[in-house]
């Protein structure tokens, strides 16, 4: 990997130059296509681990949770799927500009505020959601987070909370 430029913004957070590479097989991790980390930066994120949850700040200000990995080949890295370079207005194989820190979130992804309402609320739902592992909290905050209207947050993080305290593992209605 090219040596890149790096440039230390703030206490722990981390500005420099990557790219994406083109979209072609082999993906990596998921199958998708990563975006090369600095080593120098992964190592101070990642300390002794493999794995480190992230934020990502691209240029155009969006920032998105993602998991920054170090693999077997001592590579480090950031799958970034299709749908969030669309967003951040980034072309296959460009230059671009980000900035990462450690993720402080409770959970390694933004509560929506109408399910942190409904949990507060609901202490058994609450349990319930605690008790799903990391990835599922993850999915299910997006899952609630990305609906367009407040009226559907709400209904995702209902429909949730009810699933849940069945014991079903689904932010879907159940078959």
């Amino acid at each position: 990997m090219p040596k890149l430029p790096l440039a230390k913004a703030m206490k722990n957070t981390y500005t420099f130059t990557t790219n994406v590479p083109p979209l072609q097989p082999p993906l990596g991790v998921n199958k998708y296509p990563q975006m090369p980390v600095p080593l120098a930066v992964a190592d101070e994120l990642l300390e002794d681990k493999s794995l480190v949850r992230v934020v990502l700040t691209f240029s155009n200000g969006l920032q998105t949770h993602r998991a920054l990995r170090k693999n077997k080949n001592g590579e480090t890295f950031i799958s970034i799927g299709k749908s969030t370079l669309k967003e951040a207005k980034i072309e296959w194989g460009c230059d671009i500009e980000v900035s990462l820190h450690i993720d402080a979130s409770e959970f390694g992804f933004a509560m929506p505020e109408e399910l942190a309402e409904l949990l507060k609320q609901d202490p058994e739902g609450d349990a319930a959601f605690r008790k799903l592992k990391p990835g599922n909290q993850r999915s299910f905050l997006y899952y609630i987070g990305s609906a367009k209207t407040i009226d559907t947050r709400i209904n995702r993080a209902l429909q949730l909370v009810n699933n849940l305290k069945a014991g079903i593992i689904s932010a879907g209605k159940p078959k």
